[in-house]
């Protein structure tokens, strides 16, 4: 993104806001961004869907 002059703060959060930027890339370029935004997306959630399972576990014991 940034070859495009987009840039954003570094972190997992911060993908939704790139995501957001997608229009703007020339249309050649969205295709293989966007699968890459929608892996970090899918890691993301199993990301939360684990860090839950350990909270619910841990508020058990």
């Amino acid at each position: 993104m940034a070859e495009f002059g987009i840039v954003t703060a570094k972190g997992s959060k911060r993908v939704a806001d790139l995501a957001e930027e997608l229009d703007t890339l020339p249309e050649a370029a969205r295709p293989p961004r966007r699968a890459l935004f929608d892996q970090l997306a899918e890691t993301q959630t199993r990301i939360d869907r684990l860090t839950d399972e350990i909270g619910e576990v841990h508020r058990q014991n």
